[in-house]
C-alpha cells in the first residue's frame, strides 16, 4: 500500500506487520541523504475516513510522529536535518499543508532509518497530529525548500511514476515491484542527464 525512496535507492514497499500497521526499514543510510519520499502506491484505494500516521526512528531512538498521508494527500517529502539534532525531541514540526517535515538526525557516517505507518480513523489521527504540532521543534536548516515548490515537485514526481507504471497494471490491478525499480532507475538517469526535465511535467 505504501512505497518509499531516497536519492540513490530503489523504491521500497512497506511490509504489513498488522491489519493497520506497516514498516519500512532503511539500514545504513548515507549521512549525505537529505530527503526521503513516502507515497501511496498507485491504484490501491485508500479509505477517506482514515489517515496513515507516519512515524520516524533514527538508529536506536524512539519512534516519533512526523506527518500523515491520506486519500487527498498521497505523498510527502521529509527532510533529514543533519545539523540540528536535539536528543530530547529529534523531530521537526509537522506542516500538513506544505508536505515537508524537517527531521533532525544524529551526526554519523551512516544511520538506520525506520518508518512506521499506522492507519487510524480521522478523528483519532487528527488529535494526535494536533498534539504533535504543539510540541516545540528544533530550528530548521536555511536550505529548506519553499512550501509551494515542495508541493509542485512532489506532484511532478508522483505524476511521472504514475504515468510510467500505469502501463504495467495486471488483471489484478497490481504493478510488479520490478517495474518500480525500472522506473526509479530511469528517473535517476533522466535527472542526471537533465536536472530540469521535470519542468516539462504537467
Amino acid at each position: 500500500m505504501f512505497g518509499s525512496c531516497y536519492s540513490g535507492s530503489p523504491v521500497v514497499v512497506a511490509q504489513q506487520v498488522d491489519q493497520f500497521k506497516y514498516v519500512i526499514n532503511y539500514p545504513n543510510v548515507p549521512i549525505n541523504v537529505s530527503y526521503i519520499t513516502l507515497f501511496l502506491l498507485p491504484n490501491i484505494p485508500f479509505d477517506p475516513n482514515y489517515k496513515a500516521l507516519v512515524y520516524f526512528q533514527v538508529n536506536e531512538g524512539e519512534f516519533n510522529l512526523f506527518g500523515s498521508l491520506n486519500a487527498e494527500k498521497q505523498s510527502a517529502i521529509y527532510k533529514i536535518n543533519n545539523n540540528n539534532y536535539n536528543p530530547a525531541n529529534n523531530m521537526g514540526a509537522i506542516n500538513e499543508d506544505v508536505m515537508l517535515d524537517d527531521v533532525a538526525t544524529p551526526s554519523c557516517e551512516v544511520q538506520n532509518i525506520n518508518i512506521g505507518i499506522s492507519i487510524e480513523p480521522n478523528a483519532q489521527a487528527d488529535l494526535l497530529l494536533q498534539n504533535r504540532k504543539q510540541l516545540p521543534a528544533p530550528s530548521t536548516s536555511s536550505d529548506a525548500l519553499e512550501p509551494v515548490k515542495v508541493m509542485e515537485l512532489s506532484n511532478k514526481i508522483i505524476t511521472n511514476a504514475y504515468n510510467y507504471l500505469s502501463g504495467f497494471i495486471d488483471a489484478q490491478q497490481k504493478v510488479p515491484i520490478s517495474r518500480f525499480n525500472n522506473w526509479w532507475n530511469k528517473f535517476k538517469s533522466k535527472l542526471e542527464n537533465n536536472p530540469k526535465f521535470l519542468d516539462n511535467e504537467n
